[in-house]
């Protein structure tokens, strides 16, 4: 596993560990805010991640789906 992905699964069972952290990520509605608070969060949690890295996720995320579908 890269090492920018191995800083995301960390990052994502921090916010799946805190729900008053996941609402608050789920309540934002457009992405340069989460990504901005996204990486701020990580990094308060000694997390390194970088918003390319959330980007990057995010794509494979939206690619697995549609590939679901097609």
């Amino acid at each position: 596993m890269p090492e920018d992905a191995d800083r995301f699964v960390r990052f994502r069972r921090a916010v799946l560990d805190e729900p008053e952290l996941e609402q608050r990520l789920r309540a934002l509605d457009d992405w340069a805010t989460f990504a901005a608070v996204a990486t701020a969060e990580a990094g308060a949690r000694g997390i390194e991640l970088t918003a390319d890295e959330l980007e990057a996720e995010r794509r494979r995320a939206q690619l697995g789906w549609l590939t679901r579908w097609v």
